[in-house]
């Protein structure tokens, strides 16, 4: 989960504009609810069923983890 103003201090570094970041299935930039939603696009849109997020946000992680158990 990532805060508004790192994905504006990312994007150009990157080459992009921040809203472009936040639709690129490479991040996860949002509130726990749009993770949610956004996972579950991107499972029907790419059919993508894993992720692969560090360590270090994995607690971070564990409310979506809950909600999107079992779906």
């Amino acid at each position: 989960m990532t805060e508004q103003r790192y994905t504006s201090a990312l994007a150009p570094s990157m080459g992009f504009e921040p809203r472009d970041v936040l639709e690129m299935p490479q991040f996860l930039n949002r509130t726990i609810q749009q993770i949610e939603a956004d996972l579950k696009l991107r499972r029907e849109r790419y059919g993508f069923s894993d992720v692969i997020i560090p360590g270090n946000t994995a607690e971070q992680l564990a409310p979506v983890v809950e909600r999107l158990a079992g779906n």
